[in-house]
């Protein structure tokens, strides 16, 4: 009902009220006025017919007493005057009728009358009844009974009545006219402002609106007219204030492509060198060198790789301020993926003497689906810091579930499930004043300018990484005290893959572990992993302890057949502890070193005895030291070799060990090979740049592939003509024909013969969309300089796997 009558127009409103208000006047009036008018009329009647009586009275007593009966019979003759009278009884004093007056021919009972004051219908007529005693003179004479009609009353007040309700419908007529009329007078102005605002509502604003008039409705289209003055002008002003910013859009626009463009055209400009600095440094460490010269070129690459992660936090830091920058979904392992990121900036950690250490908790999936590549730069940037800003002791990485989601949500991308991380990474550096904590996520700021002069840095990682993170859809912060320490958590949400479902975890059952690491943080992640792959632990924080644990144990009749050890011993050297832990317990059959040094010190021990030993760089992923365990199960007297499973992790047998004692340095023999996984290719190179050439020429025939160049892309179609290549590594900037010209003009060329050729981008251009525009040009895949021997190899091998060869 409310709702219907918010709907309604004004007038309308109006005319309801109106109608209402009339309405109950009238129904009260109706109710009111007959009653009240009936009460007046009774009571009239009864005060004449009371006083009619006691006149009577009065004539009849005195006629009674003198027994005057024509005085009697004149005060009846006198009573027939009133025109209700319907009849006079006169009782004697013996209750006995004296004298009768009778109209009707009423059938009068005296003693039914018993009441002074009655009214009462009466053979069928309301009559009003008075019984009066007689007296005169002090004495009683009889008794009078009077009776008046009261119809001709009751008729008047019905027809006062009706008179009344004829009135008061007249009365709401006129009301219900004079309010549509005087209405129609408020309304007008009303509708004519309200058709004015749809006017300007839709644009319009020259509208006319009449000012005459003081009252209210006039007032409210004053104050009208004078907004509609003032929005023409605030109008006008927005529009001006739209061009103008239309204006300083367009020129926002054409800086900010300006901006893109000196980006790219400087990340071209100084990847192009660095390329040929970074490539040709590697080449040249791979040679023969005396120590001064390798000492020389690995501060070159240092530096060089130092430029290089300047430039890429530039880029990315205006990457972000564009709002450009995206987050891919990627398939990953995280163990593997912490594994490898934090090993990748072991050797800055044990170059200091730090213990580098990571933990992920059992219950986080490992099979995830995000964008990993963000999640190792954020990592690298934290442990970065943590290590530089460390003197002494340990850095720690965990990773757990949130503790507000324990449970994946079903709010993932496509339907998958999510799960919210909750990332640390602990130090025991110099730690943060209170006063700095708040701005050192902000670009460009350190909690110390001293800082920057001491350690370096921009000030940008922090400020990356924190948009980095809110992408991910996590928060980051940091707890700190100064002189102790700083612990740096984020959040991140990434996708469970279905993978995840299928995740086992490895089994030892019946194996014992002797397990010597100094470190209580390193000796606690170590231990739990084992314990969760049910291998049965003895720890130990020093060699001492360890010797004394085997020989107990061996005294006991118990079997350890595998010790794991780091290599750096507070109280021992390592190969004495060898040969005195393979004397103290002889079950002993091999050994799994955790080494923190990338020469590769454990290879130069002797087998002390064991069978196989394992060496594993510090810090050892799940992974690795599974595998370890698992050959370590295997071990037999024979020569064994075994494929490790990657790059970091490897086992080999002692009697290689042996063989190779006597050269320092040098890696095993079966260290994984590129040259195994990719089969021999005939490349044509697209390169402009002399130094880059002869770079990409030297690591693709140190591959074992044959490699033809050219100078521009003019020159690729032309060597297309004469020879067949498998593949094309493509330059983008080049004179005469650019890259995306001549891939184009390839793919032109592919759509008559059926042919198909894999093109991969190599180029320092590096900004977002790049990757996007060399895919959409028709090149297969993109590798960004400098060129990364071992991302081209890869890039290499996924390209040929997707298009073989044609024969």
């Amino acid at each position: 009902m409310q709702k219907r009558y918010s709907r309604m127009g004004i007038r309308l409103k109006l005319l309801i009220s109106s109608t209402l208000t009339l309405i109950l006047i009238s129904v009260f009036i109706v109710a009111y006025y007959p009653r009240t008018q009936k009460q007046l009329i009774l009571k009239t009647a009864r005060i004449k017919d009371q006083g009619l009586a006691d006149m009577l009275a009065l004539g009849i007593g005195i006629g009674m007493a003198t027994s005057n009966f024509t005085a009697i019979s004149e005060a009846l003759k006198w009573a027939k005057k009133d025109r209700n009278l319907c009849f006079i009884l006169v009782l004697d004093e013996n209750n006995e009728v004296f004298a009768e007056l009778n109209y009707g021919n009423l059938d009068i009972q005296p003693d039914a009358f018993t009441q002074d004051d009655a009214i009462l219908k009466f053979n069928g007529t309301w009559m009003h009844i008075v019984r009066l005693p007689i007296y005169y003179q002090d004495q009683n004479y009889g008794t009078l009974l009077l009776g008046t009609s009261l119809e001709n009353m009751f008729a008047d007040i019905a027809h006062s009545t009706r008179t009344t309700l004829y009135i008061c419908f007249l009365i709401l007529l006129i009301g219900i006219a004079i309010t549509l009329i005087y209405s129609r007078r408020i309304t007008q102005p009303l509708l004519r402002l309200r058709d004015a605002a749809e006017q300007i509502s839709q644009g319009n604003y020259n509208v006319y609106i009449e000012r005459n008039g003081t009252d209210e409705v006039c007032v409210l289209a004053n104050a009208f007219a004078d907004m509609v003055e003032r929005i023409k002008s605030t109008v006008t002003q927005l529009k001006q204030q739209k061009q103008e910013l239309e204006r300083a859009k367009i020129k926002a626009e054409e800086a900010n492509r300006i901006k893109s463009e000196f980006l790219a055209n400087m990340s071209h400009e100084i990847r192009t060198p660095m390329n040929a600095i970074i490539g040709m440094t590697e080449l040249a460490l791979d040679t023969e060198l005396n120590n001064e010269q390798r000492e020389y070129l690995l501060t070159v690459k240092t530096s060089a790789d130092a430029l290089l992660t300047l430039l890429n936090d530039i880029l990315d830091f205006s990457k972000i301020e564009a709002g450009k920058l995206d987050i891919h979904h990627n398939e990953f392992r995280l163990r593997e993926h912490l594994g490898n990121t934090l090993k990748a900036v072991a050797v800055n950690a044990h170059d200091k003497g730090l213990e580098l250490v990571y933990d992920v908790a059992p219950d986080v999936p490992d099979a995830l689906l995000g964008d990993d590549s963000r999640l190792r730069q954020i990592i690298i940037n934290l442990v970065g810091n943590a290590i530089k800003f460390t003197e002494h002791g340990e850095v720690v990485v965990t990773c757990k579930r949130w503790p507000e989601e324990a449970p994946p949500a079903n709010n993932g991308t496509d339907g998958q499930q999510s799960i919210l991380l909750h990332f640390a990474v602990r130090d025991t550096g110099i730690g943060i004043p209170r006063d700095k904590q708040n701005i050192i996520f902000e670009a460009f700021k350190q909690a110390d300018g001293s800082m920057t002069r001491q350690y370096g840095g921009t000030g940008l990682g922090l400020a990356i990484s924190k948009r980095l993170v809110e992408l991910m859809g996590g928060k980051i912060w940091l707890e700190s005290t100064e002189g102790k320490g700083s612990t740096f958590h984020f959040t991140a949400r990434f996708d469970v893959s279905p993978a995840a479902e299928i995740e086992t975890s490895p089994t030892f059952d019946g194996l014992s572990v002797m397990l010597l690491e100094p470190n209580e943080t390193t000796q606690q992640v170590l231990q739990s992993w084992l314990q969760q792959w049910q291998v049965e632990v003895l720890a130990a924080a020093s060699a001492e302890v360890a010797l004394a644990t085997l020989k107990q144990a061996s005294d006991r009749g118990e079997a350890i057949r595998v010790i794991i050890s780091t290599f750096t011993l507070p109280d021992m050297e390592f190969i004495e502890f060898l040969q005195k832990a393979r004397e103290a317990h002889e079950a002993l059959r091999a050994a799994i070193i955790l080494d923190d040094s990338r020469t590769h010190r454990c290879l130069n021990t002797t087998s002390a005895g064991f069978e196989i030993i394992s060496c594993i760089l510090k810090p050892a992923k799940p992974a690795e030291l599974q595998y370890a365990l698992s050959k370590a199960v295997e071990v037999s007297t024979a020569n064994i070799r075994i494929v490790p499973p990657d790059d970091h992790g490897w086992q080999v047998s002692a009697v290689e060990i042996a063989k190779q004692a006597d050269q320092p340095g040098k890696q095993p023999e079966n260290t994984p090979s590129d040259d195994k996984k990719t089969r021999k290719l005939r490349i044509l190179l697209a390169e402009d740049n002399l130094v880059n050439q002869k770079l990409a020429v030297r690591l693709l025939e140190k591959h074992g592939f044959s490699v033809a160049v050219a100078e521009n892309g003019q020159q690729a179609l032309e060597l297309l003509e004469k020879e067949p290549f498998d593949l094309i590594l493509m330059d983008i900037q080049m004179p005469v024909m650019t890259g995306y010209e001549a891939t184009q003009a390839i793919r032109k060329r592919e759509a008559v013969t059926g042919e198909h050729i894999p093109i991969i981008a190599l180029t320092a251009h590096a900004m977002t969309g790049d990757r996007e525009r060399f895919l959409a040009v028709g090149m297969d895949e993109y590798v960004s300089k400098p060129i990364k021997a071992k991302e081209l190899f890869e890039v290499i091998e996924k390209v040929m796997q997707e298009q073989p060869r044609p024969s």
